[in-house]
């Protein structure tokens, strides 16, 4: 009985640490580390997207002053491209995009989104300004140009793509296509000077995607270097005196 005893209760070792073994295990405690880092970042990216979106569930800038002694306040040209192997990008990526502008000094607003190539049109020889940085400061900074009024009030004007005017707060709807847009704030009447506070927001539903992409990822590697881990690390054995 005491010889039983003593032999129940002999430590164990591993079996020895082959170069496969070794190799094995710092591999899959590589993945099982990039994993974990996924999973982090997935789930930092899910929590951030919640916190930082409106009741609207959309990404919201701060408001942003556009004025100009003129008739029109137009942005830079913005220029979205479709990525390649993927169909009906930039809005996939965009997703639902909202312009709102309501004018400082309580006039009718208008706001529209148009091709560049037809703003250019249209404002080609009015006085107004172009928004160099439009949602980098409370006020943008702007390059004005000098000319005359329009010839065609904007509420007439039939290129935008879509639009919305009238008094206190005007928000338009917008699923961008490719190609260079222009978003153009004016007093709906067309009269001088035009000053709005605008934001600008968009549901940008790749962030969903990236974090449930993150997510998957880090739990597949996690679940992958589990499994290499044991079959890396070598079993457990009773010494050969020990045996039956």
């Amino acid at each position: 009985m005491t010889t039983t005893a003593a032999r129940s209760a002999a430590p164990t070792a591993r079996g020895p640490w082959t170069p496969g073994r070794l190799v094995g295990t710092v591999a899959a405690s590589a993945l099982l580390l990039i994993g974990a880092l996924l999973v982090v970042a997935g789930v930092a990216v899910g929590v951030g997207s919640g916190v930082l979106r409106d009741d609207d569930g959309l990404y919201r800038t701060s408001a942003t002053t556009w004025r100009s002694p003129g008739y029109a306040v137009r942005s830079e040209d913005v220029y979205l491209h479709r990525a390649p192997m993927m169909p009906g990008s930039p809005g996939r990526m965009m997703g639902r995009v909202e312009v709102s502008a309501v004018s400082t000094d309580g006039r009718a607003v208008f706001v529209g989104v148009a091709r560049a190539a037809d703003v250019h049109r249209y404002l080609q020889g009015v006085a107004g300004s172009t928004v160099a940085d439009p949602w980098g400061a409370a006020s943008a900074s702007t390059r004005d140009t000098v000319g005359g009024p329009p010839g065609l009030l904007p509420t007439e004007a039939s290129f935008w793509v879509t639009s919305a005017s009238g008094p206190g707060t005007r928000v338009l709807s917008w699923t961008p296509g490719s190609g260079r847009w222009c978003v153009v704030v004016m007093n709906a009447d067309g009269s001088a000077p035009v000053s709005a506070d605008v934001t600008v927001a968009a549901e940008l539903p790749f962030v969903d995607g990236a974090a449930t992409t993150l997510l998957v990822s880090g739990v597949a590697l996690v679940a992958v270097a589990a499994i290499g881990l044991l079959l890396a690390i070598p079993p457990t054995r009773r010494p050969p005196g020990d045996q039956e």
